[in-house]
């Protein structure tokens, strides 16, 4: 295999490495990986890397909505974000990791500021009848 450290995707992954979309396909794999005496990646670097997909979902999508709407003249400024089933399936793996570390503020304060207030955001959502809860 023909190596390239500046093209991605070229150089080969150690086995034991999980990516974060395996624990979308094996639902026991999370708590296998945080059993771990030493995970890697740690509970809040899990946290991060879910929100991180989710935020890069949401922006190819809202630039592909952005041309789509500006081709048709359809103002969309007031339509709320729509999330893909993938997207909602990683806000629950990340309260199931948040829940695991047992919310202790410690770790979670480790997290951006506005990933700590997305998951509380999502955490109040998914226990209030999927009612959308704003946190200022």
């Amino acid at each position: 295999m023909d190596v390239d450290l500046l093209r991605p995707g070229t150089v080969p992954i150690a086995p034991e490495t999980i990516l974060w979309f395996e624990f979308l396909l094996d639902p026991e794999l999370l708590h296998k990986h945080l059993q771990k005496p030493n995970p890697d990646p740690t509970p809040i670097d899990l946290i991060t890397k879910f929100f991180d997909v989710i935020h890069d979902t949401l922006r190819i999508q809202n630039e592909a909505d952005t041309e789509t709407n500006s081709i048709n003249n359809v103002d969309i400024s007031q339509e709320r974000p729509k999330h893909p089933a993938k997207n909602i399936a990683l806000k629950l793996l990340s309260l199931k990791v948040a829940a695991y570390i047992k919310w202790d503020l410690g770790q979670i304060r480790l997290l951006p500021f506005k990933t700590q207030q997305h998951l509380m955001q999502d955490l109040l959502y998914f226990t209030n009848n999927k009612t959308p809860v704003e946190i200022r």
